[in-house]
């Protein structure tokens, strides 16, 4: 496992390396946060954070292009005896524009080398997008096929899986002020450690199978020269073979994870000078279970079948002085509400950062 550790500190500092000897000029970005949030179990924690960004981009020959991203961030909190956690994330990125479209392909990597819960985690990511756009007539209706992937793994938990998805899109952008997206996806997730129970509790040789299905509607634009707006509205359903025990009551519920869910993401960003900068967002998710009972305070079943509803909003305001050094403030919030009082909790927070850009 140490040689694992020693082999991903490496491959970051590859990426960065990479990007230094490029043509262009790569934007380098550190930073720190403070940070403290508050749970509705009156849990309170502190964070401090170290991070850095850096990403490169350039043409290849007349109709491609590559870009390299990657971030590295570091963060204690002093609660109880303390912990450290960090993460890391690599990203390569190869389009090219054809006669008739264009191709992107996307390879990312992000893992932690040392999570207090998890161990060592590696989360390799990979997707392919056509977008078919006959440059000789430029369109503004554009439908496009993509397929991605990833594949996790954890040293000390669990929840190591692979997941494959496929997704049909259009775009439709009649002006520069506004654009629209409609999107249908499958996915299929295969989890490598989580074994359906039997009657009396004990694992089973089968493992859990997930498939989901869903449909995603955007509307995005400028409002004015200064800001811009997006508006996400998504559903589907979740289909899976993996069931749920109920220990104090020796109860096994059947197809405990399928389920209905719906959403709702607004973002906005207002620039009224070249130093401030405004930003919100808000979201919101129900999920509604088709087989899975609610459980009362006692640990009973309740009658009702389970559904949350999570919903939270975040603003930030950044203030710059000379284009290099920035100051950022956030304030961010969140709720969920359900039928079962194992899930209805909140919690809220507020940060504080500087960013410096060389």
């Amino acid at each position: 496992m140490y040689r694992i550790k020693v082999t991903l500190i490496l491959l970051i500092i590859a990426g960065f390396a990479v990007s230094s000897v490029s043509a262009f000029s790569p934007t380098l970005i550190g930073g720190t946060t403070i940070e403290h949030i508050r749970y509705s179990d009156s849990q309170s924690l502190p964070w401090y954070r170290l991070y850095g960004i850096g990403s490169w981009r350039t043409t290849l020959a007349e109709n491609g292009y590559a870009a390299v991203n990657g971030n590295a961030e570091l963060s204690y909190t002093d609660s109880g005896a303390g912990s450290f956690t960090d993460s890391e994330a690599l990203e390569g990125t190869l389009g090219f524009i054809g006669e008739r479209g264009t191709t992107v392909l996307d390879i990312g990597f992000s893992s932690s080398i040392d999570d207090p819960d998890s161990g060592t985690v590696l989360n390799p990511e990979w997707s392919l997008e056509y977008t078919l756009s006959p440059r000789q007539h430029s369109p503004a209706l554009e439908p496009y096929l993509r397929y991605s992937g990833d594949y996790l793994y954890q040293e000390l938990a669990s929840g190591d899986r692979l997941s494959h998805e496929a997704a049909l899109g259009l775009l439709y952008k009649p002006s520069i002020t506004r654009g629209y997206r409609l999107e249908v996806a499958g996915t299929g997730t295969y989890w490598n450690e989580r074994y359906l129970f039997d009657s009396g509790g004990g694992e089973t040789d089968t493992l859990r199978r997930d498939y989901r299905a869903a449909v995603e509607a955007e509307a995005n634009g400028l409002a004015g020269y200064f800001a811009d707006w997006s508006l996400i509205f998504s559903g589907g359903a979740l289909f899976s073979n993996g069931n749920y025990y109920q220990v104090d009551l020796a109860t096994l519920q059947a197809d405990s994870y399928d389920a209905w869910f719906s959403g709702f993401e607004a973002e906005w960003s207002w620039s009224p000078s070249r130093s401030v900068q405004f930003a919100s967002s808000l979201y919101t998710e129900s999920r509604h279970y088709l087989h899975r009972e609610s459980l009362n305070e006692d640990g009973s079943l309740g009658g009702e079948l389970l559904s949350t509803v999570n919903t939270g909003a975040r603003f930030e305001a950044d203030w710059t002085p000379d284009d290099r050094v920035y100051f950022i403030l956030a304030l961010f919030g969140g709720k969920t509400f359900s039928n079962d009082s194992n899930y209805d909790a909140w919690s809220m927070g507020i940060s504080g950062s500087i960013e410096y850009g060389f």
